[in-house]
């Protein structure tokens, strides 16, 4: 199950930052929420924010399974994106 997350987050990742039009965080989140919510405290947040000019946006994306290791992402251009993705301890698949 953490394999699939880790592969979900990834792709969730390089979609935001390639920039793929119709990516729909919304329909996104609540698939995920759906496929994990029997692993235990999971916290799912999507915000878009304009600011500014419509060029300004940013995206934030925070997928949460754990307390321990943090991988924040920028990237730069016309969007920025912030994608900050907890997995948990990873070498414990098991339990």
């Amino acid at each position: 199950m953490r394999f699939f997350l880790l592969t979900f987050a990834v792709a969730l990742v390089f979609a935001i930052i390639l920039g793929k039009p119709a990516l729909n965080i919304g329909s996104l989140t609540g698939a995920l929420e759906n496929v994990v919510g029997d692993v235990g405290d999971v916290v799912v947040e999507a915000v878009d924010v304009t600011t500014g000019a419509a060029e300004d946006l940013i995206n934030v994306v925070t997928v949460t399974l754990g307390d321990t290791t943090s991988l924040p992402s920028e990237v730069l251009g016309g969007t920025t994106n912030f994608v900050t993705v907890t997995l948990g301890d990873l070498t414990d698949a098991t339990g």
